[in-house]
């Protein structure tokens, strides 16, 4: 005895959403290949993630991919056994792309800065400016002994970076990683809101130039991750050591200096509370720089979840703390993200902090569209084929 057409129209829509669910039981795989930044920033490591290519330039084998953050685009094609791939930049990028043969990759750039000139007399400040300028930067990615090997350099700045990951079984770890970063002395203007006065101090002329000392940050880490069926977890355990000294002015400027009692007084200010302005001297000169920050040796922690909360969407947690042994400070950071998968279409998030907290105590609010604070601090919308 045949079907009746409810019973044909019931079994269709069986089909379909069987169809469906093994659909989207795949994009929830592909999307673990092909996130993006704003999820290895939550989980704490690239491997298996196109991300990976921005340390590691071989990496971009074999890739086809697109993603975008809202204000970039990028593009990695394979065709023929080599891959390409070009990313928008900023709006002084010339040239910014990739390539690979399978076995070595290479990130290269072009940037070039039109002169910049600000003109303040208005404020009865003089003119100033900055040439025209070009920079050249290259990355460099292979597989060596197993382990994969990553360089890259800025010419402008001298900034280099050497990076290392392989395999290492040792107790809940199964991967090390070196990290080497050479930052050279680069001389800059501390007028980042550009109203033409150096940044710290209202009174002071624009366009103070500031040295930042060349220094060195080695990391050495080793992490491990482990597959709990439905979520993956991962520790991680480092030291990182920062050679770092707090940038300072070769010649401290007329008027420009600090407040010994009050650090956010102007000189005027200060004078009229009763303090004598210090224009001399290392408090002067740091004044002018916006974080100076010390040489350091860190013990860096971290540990991360991320769990398939349905079929096309994970929820990611990572938490990470740091010991500074000159000190004894210790800081930490908390995130949270999501990713949904839709086919070849992926869309990470990094949630607001205590967007989650929110969540949870009034999820009406954020349901209805009713919510008053920012969801996101960053997205990254992914195509993959």
């Amino acid at each position: 005895m045949g079907l009746t057409n409810k019973e044909v129209i019931k079994l269709n829509r069986r089909k379909t959403t069987m169809k469906l669910r093994n659909i989207l039981i795949t994009a929830a795989a592909v999307g673990f290949m092909f996130a993006s930044a704003n999820r290895t920033d939550v989980v704490g490591y690239t491997a298996g993630d196109y991300a990976d290519m921005n340390t590691f330039a071989h990496k971009v084998a074999g890739q086809n991919v697109a993603w975008t953050a809202g204000d970039n685009f990028n593009a990695v094609w394979t065709d023929d056994g080599a891959t390409w791939g070009f990313m928008g930049g900023n709006n002084q990028d010339l040239v910014n792309m990739w390539w690979s043969n399978g076995t070595y990759g290479l990130n290269v750039g072009l940037e070039m800065t039109p002169e910049y000139d600000t003109n303040g007399e208005t404020a009865g400040l003089g003119t100033w400016g900055e040439a025209a300028a070009t920079n050249f930067s290259v990355g460099f990615g292979m597989e060596l002994m197993g382990m994969d090997l990553g360089f890259s350099m800025d010419m402008e700045s001298s900034d280099m970076a050497l990076n290392l990951r392989g395999g290492f079984g040792f107790w809940a770890f199964d991967t090390f990683t070196v990290g080497f970063n050479s930052y050279g002395e680069q001389d800059w203007t501390v007028d980042s809101n550009m109203d033409g006065y150096a940044d710290g101090n209202a009174e002071t002329v624009s366009g103070v130039v500031t040295k930042k000392e060349a220094y060195t940050v080695i990391d050495l880490g080793m992490y491990g991750t482990q597959d709990w069926g439905a979520a993956t977890g991962m520790f991680g355990l480092g030291l990182s050591m920062d050679s770092r000294a707090k940038a300072y002015n070769d010649a401290i400027p007329e008027g420009f200096g600090v407040c010994p009692g009050d650090a956010n007084l102007t000189q005027a200010a200060c004078t009229t509370a009763g303090y004598t302005w210090d224009d001399t001297g290392e408090a002067a000169a740091v004044a002018a720089v916006s974080e100076p920050m010390d040489a350091a040796t860190t013990i860096n922690t971290n540990f991360s979840v991320e769990s398939t909360l349905t079929d096309w969407c994970d929820l990611r947690v990572g938490y990470s703390k740091s010991f500074n042994m000159g000190d004894n400070s210790v800081s930490d950071n908390y995130g949270v993200g999501l990713g949904f998968n839709y086919g070849s279409v992926g869309l990470d998030m990094v949630l607001t902090d205590g967007v989650l907290g929110n969540m949870m105590s009034n999820p009406l609010s954020y349901v209805n569209g009713r919510n008053t604070d920012a969801l996101t601090t960053s997205w990254t919308l992914t195509y993959t084929w």
